[in-house]
């Protein structure tokens, strides 16, 4: 038995059928875990603000605060006990000093904390675009297997009905001579 057009095109849309029934869900699974990565990372919020992260920054910076101010309370008796004044006296610059770094550490807390939320905004607005990256691959491997899966059966379905119109002429062609035959052999 002769193997038609139609018969090539039905074993392409198979193949594509068998595709989709094998590779597609993996490619899909690929995908969903992908979305659900990013999701997982954007619905956990902005890192910034975490316990963990605000506990480390602040030790961080009030250690070095600290630091800051043991030094210069040092220099001042230091300078005092060399220039012979009472250590009492420099109570009020020991003050002034500490309140003057508290000033610094709160802009500085301020401008790391705008630092850093722009910095989330810009790792929102990635994710965000990783999100529809995930969705418009999805989209262009389905629309790919789908385009293709159509055209094997649109051709499938080309092939099969040249095929049967090509029997049905075949056959009409058949029946007209079988009729003219059998009149030939009635009138002779």
């Amino acid at each position: 038995m002769a193997t038609g057009a139609g018969d090539t095109d039905k074993q392409q849309l198979n193949q594509y059928n068998n595709w989709e029934n094998s590779t597609l869900p993996q490619v899909q699974s690929d995908i969903g875990n992908y979305n659900s990565n990013v999701n997982a990372t954007l619905a956990a919020g902005n890192p910034y603000q975490s316990r963990s992260y605000l506990q480390n920054q602040n030790l961080q910076t009030s250690g070095a605060m600290d630091s800051a101010n043991t030094r210069e309370n040092q220099q001042l008796r230091d300078t005092a006990r060399r220039a012979g004044t009472n250590t009492a006296a420099i109570a009020g610059t020991e003050a002034e000093s500490a309140r003057a770094g508290q000033r610094d550490l709160t802009q500085y807390n301020a401008q790391r904390d705008t630092s850093n939320e722009d910095k989330w905004l810009q790792e929102q607005q990635g994710l965000l675009k990783d999100q529809l990256a995930g969705a418009n691959s999805e989209a262009g491997v389905f629309g790919t297997e789908v385009g293709a899966a159509n055209n094997a059966l649109s051709n499938y379905t080309s092939a099969e009905n040249a095929e049967d119109q090509l029997w049905a002429s075949l056959g009409g062609a058949a029946a007209t001579g079988a009729g003219v035959g059998a009149g030939i052999a009635m009138h002779g």
